[in-house]
């Protein structure tokens, strides 16, 4: 996979060799079914009226044909059997403009984890199961951080997994609202969030 957390700036030097793809035992998600989370009102207006709609076509698109490269019916490095899972179009479940528990402006990636599940126990996300992927949107006032770094300064956006008890493991992606990777500010979070969506499917604990 690709670096999980989206660098702002292309590195400048690019591999010349052909390397193998290393596999090491862990999941894909076979048939994404994403659920798109608008984190506030505050969300542009482009992205809370356009973002599912980017979602459904690009999960149902020739791009998910070209994941199945990183189907898992292989063996990992260590000699463990894969999970044995393909990859295929996946579809989009929902969205949901939230009304967040934590209102904070300046927040961590241990909070989004802890927001998901209150939002899964008030009956505003979906449960999850393994196909789940929630794609959180997050206006541009606010501010990230996750590993000492914060986005829109060191990263554009990210995608993670962890394991509730109640819910079992819980995947999901963060796209802060970030200027420069296209000719429009919907451009860019297009471009961030199937970037994301794709490490989330082939990768899904990073």
């Amino acid at each position: 996979m690709i670096n999980s957390l989206l660098e702002l700036h292309f590195p400048k030097t690019v591999p010349t060799a052909q390397t193998d793809l290393v596999y090491f035992g862990g999941p894909v998600i076979s048939n994404v079914k994403v659920f798109v989370g608008i984190w506030n009102d505050r969300v542009s207006a482009p992205v809370k009226n356009g973002i599912a709609n980017f979602y459904s076509a690009y999960v149902t698109s020739p791009q998910m044909d070209w994941l199945n490269e990183y189907q898992t019916n292989v063996k990992a490095v260590d000699g463990r059997d894969g999970t044995a899972q393909t990859i295929g179009r996946g579809q989009l479940i929902g969205q949901k403009l939230m009304t967040a528990f934590n209102t904070a402006r300046r927040i961590t990636d241990a909070q989004i984890q802890e927001e998901i599940v209150k939002q899964i126990d008030a009956g505003n996300f979906p449960r999850p199961d393994k196909d789940t992927l929630y794609m959180l949107h997050f206006s541009k006032d606010m501010s990230i951080s996750i590993e000492g770094q914060t986005s829109c300064l060191a990263f554009g956006g990210y995608h993670e997994g962890f394991h509730s008890d109640k819910y079992g493991d819980i995947f999901y992606g963060v796209l802060p609202e970030c200027a420069g990777f296209g000719a429009t500010n919907f451009d860019s979070i297009t471009f961030v969030s199937s970037h994301e969506l794709n490490e989330a499917v082939t990768d899904a604990f990073p």
